[in-house]
């Protein structure tokens, strides 16, 4: 594959394990090993999807373009739903401008105004 090649809304699942280097995992074996339902995947895939979109759209205002981002879901302890566990901020984004990647401070100047 040609590096800058467009992805349809890739996604990608890793266990969050530092000593390992967050290794990457499928849905089949988040299931077969008991992390998560075929239906809770697809909600992470789904709200994957829908925040990456939304951000975007909205840097693409800027001039910018996303190549990837890092978001991270977790449970609530008293409902077991799957949420947003962590911040969505320029350290969790690669975007270029003008065809030349741009620094996570740099990122968040542009995107902040």
């Amino acid at each position: 594959m040609k590096e800058g090649k467009p992805l349809n809304a890739l996604v990608e699942v890793t266990l969050k394990d530092d000593e390992r280097g967050d290794p990457l995992i499928t849905a089949d074996a988040l299931v077969q090993l008991g992390l998560m339902s075929h239906a809770e995947y697809e909600t992470v895939a789904a709200l994957t999807k829908k925040i990456a979109t939304t951000i975007k759209e909205d840097i693409e205002s800027k001039g910018l373009v996303l190549y990837d981002m890092k978001v991270e879901f977790g449970r609530l302890d008293t409902t077991g739903e799957i949420v947003l566990i962590d911040e969505l901020s320029a350290g969790c984004m690669r975007a270029y401008k003008n065809g030349v990647i741009v620094s996570p401070l740099e990122l968040d100047k542009l995107i902040l105004g």
